[in-house]
Formats: structure tokens, sequence, C-alpha cells
């Protein structure tokens, strides 16, 4: 396979919001036009990701989505899914990104976000993990990008995509314009997630995104402190007391 991906732990960190509220004119971009898109097939990538996990696309490629260069986006937009695996907690253990090109740019850092669904849209930040997609190809031809993480959730979530438009142009979201759709809209944001929109404000024929996962139910987890150095020799200290003192009364015994 022509990709590669980097992983990272869970970050908890807030994103840095900018001062757009909506793209410029000129700023939204898309593969194919909707005369180019109407009767046209649509295409598989060549490499499925996440199957049998959680999607919302229908296996064929209609579009693809970006923002264009120098409009001042940068870093700042991301695309977002919103899945509910159920009200127990549950392990998101892959995230599959589809990604597709122009050719100007064949590989992307890109970071995964999970936000917290706030009354149908995302909220707050609950993790991101960076990563890198190698050997983006050029469209049509389209592929997965698969991420491992490890983020725990509870209750509804949105997962993200985000990479920089001005530092990686070309890259574009696989789309969907022609299934069932998301239960919820996918969204979007160009100020890093202070305000979102609806994809069909900037592409009126959206579905869905090629955002997939894989989850399962996380259980109940026993959070265990990180001792440290100085933690570990308490530790020992203390369990070398309770040995003196145990072999006192057993000798005394």
């Amino acid at each position: 396979m022509r990709f590669a991906v980097t992983t990272a732990l869970a970050l908890l960190l807030p994103f840095a919001s900018g001062a757009l509220a909506a793209p410029p004119e000129g700023a939204v971009a898309s593969l194919v036009t909707p005369a180019q898109a109407a009767g046209a097939p649509g295409l598989v990538s060549r490499a499925a990701g996440c199957v049998g996990g959680l999607q919302h696309d229908d296996g064929t490629v209609e579009n693809g989505y970006s923002f264009n260069e120098g409009f001042g986006i940068a870093d700042l937009a991301f695309w977002a899914e919103r899945f509910d695996p159920g009200a127990e907690p549950y392990l998101f253990s892959r995230v599959c990104v589809c990604l597709t090109g122009q050719g100007q740019s064949s590989a992307a850092p890109i970071t995964i976000a999970f936000f917290a669904d706030d009354g149908g849209q995302p909220g707050a930040v609950i993790a991101r993990v960076p990563a890198q997609a190698t050997g983006i190809p050029v469209f049509p031809e389209t592929a997965f990008f698969d991420v491992p993480l490890q983020v725990r959730v509870e209750g509804p979530v949105w997962v993200a995509v985000n990479w920089n438009v001005d530092l990686t142009p070309g890259v574009f979201l696989c789309a969907d314009e022609n299934g069932a759709g998301s239960p919820v809209p996918g969204v979007t944001t160009v100020d890093g997630g202070a305000t979102w929109e609806p994809l069909t404000a900037y592409w009126p024929a959206a579905r869905a995104l090629f955002i997939r996962a894989e989850a399962r139910a996380a259980g109940s987890v026993l959070e265990v402190p990180t001792l440290g150095i100085a933690g570990l020799v308490a530790l020992g200290l203390l369990l070398g007391l309770l040995a003196f003192s145990l072999l006192r009364r057993h000798r005394a015994a």
C-alpha cells in the first residue's frame, strides 16, 4: 500500500480560534462541479479503511472537499462527522480517512480530532492525534489512511480531520454525494472550531464525509496513578518495613 501513518497519544489541548467565521469568497474548493458529478459513476477507494466499523458513506467517492490556499484559513479548517456508538463508554481504536488530490502535495501532516457533542454540533475538544498521510493519490484515484489511536468517549462524539491547506495545497477529503447520508449532517469550520457550519452551506450536494472509525465497548477503567522514581522508592521502603515486621513476628512466634 502507498500510505503511512504515525501515531501519538491523544493530547487534551484546546485549539486556537481564528478570526474567520466563514470562508472568504473563492476559498471553497471541490474536485468535481455539480454538472460534472451528475450521472458520473462513483469511485471506489483503492484501499478500504475501517471496514465493518462506523461509517456514513456508501463506499463510492463522488467528490473531494477542501479550501484553497492563500485565504488565511491555514490549519484552522476541520471537517467532522458525528458518531454515536452508544451510551456506555466506548474506546475508539482507529480512524480511517479517505484522501485524494490534484498533485501539488503527495503527503500531508493531518490531525484526527475528537469533539464532544454539544446540542448537535462539535463542542469541547476531547483529544487530537497527529498523523502523517504519505502517498496521497491524484484524483480520480483515492486512498484511505488509517490512524491507530486510543480515545475513550461516552455518548455521541464528533470525529474530525484537519490539515494545513496553505502548506499542503491540493489535498481533498473524499465525499459521498449520492448515498443515504449521515444521521446528523456533517459540519466544517474555518476558525479552529469556534463556529461550525453544515457541509451543505459550501458543498450543497454533500451527503457524508469519508471519515470512518472503529470502536468497542470500553467497560470500566481503573485509573492507576504514575508513581515516578520517588513513589517507587517510597513503595520499596514500605514493602521492606512490612517484610521486616512480618519476619519479627514470625521469629517471636
